[in-house]
């Protein structure tokens, strides 16, 4: 089993730093975190969202930041806790690439929805 870390966070707490590299991957369990790039909103991580999954595992550094919009509480797994794991248990790389892909579709829908009120309302 893979244990996580459990934290709290407060207001403005950031989790994503645009151009640095993801050393772990986390949910929120309560509380938001908004997305930006370049200093623009993107987004709103909601609880239950996987917060630098993707990111993580393109090994490449983070193209977003991310900070907690109210205080929050969230678990945390280091990269090479997860590394670890799917050695050990090779056939739940299947199931965490469905978890991330449904999440990132979840994501993507909301990021078209957002963009396509937005230019409704133009």
């Amino acid at each position: 089993v893979l244990s996580g870390e459990w934290r709290k966070a407060a207001r403005g707490e950031q989790i994503l730093v645009e151009g640095q590299k993801v050393s772990s991957v986390c949910v929120a369990i309560s509380g938001e975190a908004s997305a930006s790039r370049n200093g623009q909103r993107l987004g709103t991580l909601k609880p239950g969202q996987l917060i630098g999954t993707a990111i993580a595992l393109t090994g490449r550094p983070s193209s977003i930041s991310a900070s907690f919009s109210e205080e929050a509480r969230y678990i945390r797994w280091t990269l090479k806790n997860v590394e670890q794991l799917l050695e050990r248990k090779p056939e739940l790389r299947a199931t965490l690439q469905r978890l991330v892909n449904r999440d990132l579709a979840d994501k993507l829908d909301a990021l078209v929805s957002n963009g396509a009120a937005q230019a409704v309302g133009q």
